[in-house]
């Protein structure tokens, strides 16, 4: 896993007491010192320093977040987010192609070698998206994959 924030970054610190219970108080914001070496687990950590204090600490990645107006969650759910907007806008944008391909005699103007690329594609990063446990992947390439192969199979048709 990389490091997703930077030296010099600013950061919101999530406090944790003893046993990782979270502390119910304000976070503090921190600038990244240093990046250091991913722990046995796979999480980054980091080197970071107050900027309220004088104190420094050396913290995972998943107890930092964002200081800026554009995310005070944590990075990763705003990742997660933007993934499944992805996944949603790519997947979908195939229905138009279908829904045309639907009446007989319609797919004239589609390029059957196109369709077979990208149908193997779409295949090829489910598989890609299982053996990686991602499931962002795998949604939007089973959804895209399953459309791609309906318009083949139009196409197929038209040809007979």
């Amino acid at each position: 896993m990389e490091h997703i924030y930077h030296i010099d970054d600013d950061v919101l610190h999530q406090f944790q007491r003893p046993q990782g219970r979270n502390v119910v108080e304000a976070s503090h914001v921190y600038t990244i010192l240093a990046l250091l070496p991913v722990e046995a687990d796979g999480r980054p950590r980091y080197r970071i320093k107050s900027k309220d204090e004088n104190c420094e600490r050396v913290v995972a990645e998943d107890l930092l977040s964002r200081s800026n107006w554009a995310s005070r969650l944590p990075m990763q759910y705003g990742i997660y987010i933007l993934g499944m907007l992805a996944a949603a806008l790519t997947s979908l944008s195939y229905l138009p192609q279908l829904q045309k391909a639907i009446p007989r005699n319609s797919t004239s103007d589609l390029s059957l070698k196109m369709l077979v690329a990208l149908s193997a594609g779409l295949c090829l990063w489910v598989v890609y998206g299982v053996l990686k446990d991602d499931w962002a992947i795998i949604l939007a390439n089973s959804i895209g994959a399953t459309l791609s192969l309906t318009v083949l199979r139009f196409k197929i048709r038209d040809l007979n």
